[in-house]
């Protein structure tokens, strides 16, 4: 009970000062708990697109591969295209077990989401990337039908419209934590068809005769990747399109990504050496500024121990404080701009769960704890060495 009392004397005391210790607790608990939400989504989303891609390899015209790769991870619209011929010559190389075309439209914004919507068309029957991801068995996607990403959300009686003509929803897309979740898909008349309509909005937009915009690839089990890729190679001389290889681009966006990381640690590392730094300072002006208090304390009978005892639990309390609030301020921030995170990085994010969440937590408030402990380390120091009482006697 007098170490609560003693504990919010010492606290009222000096509230600017006592403020300013809570500030920069909070700060270095929101620059921690950030940086490990972000490294563990991250983590989590290229490994979920490592385990989901579903294709082998894909066949995109020349120059557009970065396109191709952003609209896989994050749906950031896209369009592009590349003679309808390529398919046939793909499905003729040894190794290939599946070819599926698809066909892109990059879309208006629309009243069901907050963000374009890219349209991509497939070939229902070819097609081994999409379906496996449908909430409802869809055995025939006729024309007029369309399916939707899992963050596509309907709002006019499961049909949609866009270039003004509506299309019935016919299932939506289990969470993919790929660029699927931001997508649409429809059969080749059907997009062929919105390509037109599309025209009215934009008289400008140039509208494919027969050609397709990339090919996904699913070789056979026994089939060397290297191998396949050198014959595919081969085969499309001449076709000005490009093979891509869905590994190499998820290694070249997890290099990008750890390279995020490594500037946010970065910025983490040189926070808690300057926190670390002023929070010494402050606490050693604080010790001064109660000195005489603790002197007192000491001629009432207050052991050492005891008095380290509180200025520690001071530290602590202060400490646990300033790592609740910025703990509480980034889980309410990451929650409310995920959508913008995910834009930003150009990147499906994979929210970090509960279970993740209360570990990254109890992490911060232990690393953010332990910090305030250090700081407090020269000062128990002094009450160890030497007799306060014997400074208020002095005085």
């Amino acid at each position: 009970m007098k170490d609560k009392l003693y504990l919010k004397n010492w606290m009222s005391s000096n509230p600017v000062r006592t403020f300013i210790i809570v500030l920069i607790m909070a700060i270095v608990s929101a620059l921690l708990f950030v940086s490990m939400y972000f490294s563990i989504g991250l983590n989590n989303s290229i490994d979920n697109m490592k385990q989901r891609l579903g294709a082998d390899m894909m066949i995109v015209p020349e120059k557009s591969g970065k396109e191709q790769e952003t609209l896989f991870v994050s749906g950031k619209p896209s369009e592009f295209y590349m003679q309808n011929d390529v398919l046939d010559k793909v499905q003729k190389v040894e190794g290939v077990k599946q070819a599926a075309p698809q066909l892109y439209i990059a879309t208006l914004q629309e009243s069901c989401c907050s963000f374009p919507v890219q349209a991509i068309g497939i070939d229902f029957e070819k097609d081994f990337t999409i379906k496996p991801w449908m909430k409802q068995d869809v055995k025939q996607l006729e024309d007029g039908e369309i399916l939707i990403g899992n963050n596509v959300s309907v709002v006019d009686a499961d049909t949609l419209t866009f270039f003004g003509k509506k299309y019935k929803v016919k299932s939506k897309l289990m969470k993919t934590g790929l660029g699927f979740d931001n997508a649409i898909f429809m059969n080749f008349d059907t997009a062929k068809k919105m390509l037109q309509d599309s025209v009215k909005v934009h008289p400008q937009k140039y509208v494919p005769n027969s050609e397709i915009s990339s090919i996904l690839i699913k070789k056979q089990d026994n089939a060397d990747s290297e191998q396949l890729t050198v014959n595919l190679m081969k085969s499309l001389r001449g076709t000005h399109t490009m093979v891509v290889m869905n590994k190499n681009f998820v290694d070249n966006l997890s290099k990008e990504m750890l390279s995020l990381m490594k500037y946010l640690k970065i910025l983490l590392t040189f926070t808690l050496i300057m926190a670390i730094i002023v929070l010494i300072s402050i606490f050693t002006v604080d010790f001064k500024d109660k000195e005489k208090q603790m002197a007192t304390l000491r001629i009432l009978g207050i052991t050492k121990s005891k008095l380290k005892s509180i200025i520690l639990k001071y530290s602590v309390v202060l400490s646990f404080i300033g790592a609740v609030i910025g703990i509480g301020l980034s889980i309410l921030t990451v929650k409310l701009f995920s959508g913008q995170i995910e834009k930003s990085l150009d990147l499906a994010f994979m929210s970090v769960n509960a279970k993740e969440i209360l570990i990254i937590s109890a992490i911060t408030l232990l690393v953010v704890v332990v910090i305030a402990l250090i700081t407090q380390i020269f000062n128990v120091i002094k009450i160890s060495k030497d007799e306060l009482a014997l400074t208020l006697r002095g005085n």
